[in-house]
């Protein structure tokens, strides 16, 4: 009797691994579903979103690290260098479609200052050396007046393509006209 259901037991747990592997088959066979695409507008969109949440969640970290080191006027350096940032991807979403722009600075370039910005707090943090709070003063300056010229050729790119479009229309108009 035993050996009965010991053979009953065996011949049920092959036929459940055959009826898996063959489901496991038919399954892989199948042809794949189609993901859901966005139309391109909203990809382009999307990608700027990103871009511009990649770039403030750097941005906070750096405030983060310099306020820990409660000096006001490095704080006020890294305002500065924050208020151009922001400013930039303010530009950035209000254009998106030419995101691409503004990559290296909110790509590149943030990166870098964010990876300097620590170490410097973690240096100056231990030293409070006055010539690498020099230093660092001097580079905020400098990155907050480099995007300060980025987010005005940004504008400035999306003014010319405006203006570019406007002539276009004036010209249809007087073609329709006539």
């Amino acid at each position: 009797m035993l050996n009965i259901l010991i053979r009953l037991a065996v011949m049920g747990s092959m036929i459940v691994l055959a009826v898996n592997v063959v489901r496991t088959w038919v399954h892989a066979l199948r042809a794949p579903r189609k993901a859901i695409v966005a139309p391109p507008e909203d990809r382009v969109a999307f990608r700027a979103g990103e871009m511009v949440e990649h770039a403030m969640k750097r941005l906070t970290a750096m405030e983060v690290a310099v306020a820990r080191l409660e000096d006001a006027e490095m704080w006020a350096a890294t305002e500065g260098y924050a208020a151009e940032v922001r400013r930039l991807t303010a530009a950035v979403m209000a254009d998106p479609q030419h995101y691409r722009r503004a990559k290296r600075h909110l790509g590149q370039i943030l990166f870098a200052s964010e990876q300097a910005v620590k170490h410097f707090v973690r240096h100056y943090g231990a030293m409070r050396d006055a010539g690498t709070r020099a230093r660092f003063l001097g580079i905020m300056g400098e990155l907050e007046a480099e995007f300060a010229r980025a987010a005005g050729r940004y504008a400035e790119a999306g003014a010319a393509e405006l203006e570019v479009e406007a002539e276009v229309l004036r010209d249809l108009l007087k073609r329709h006209r006539l």
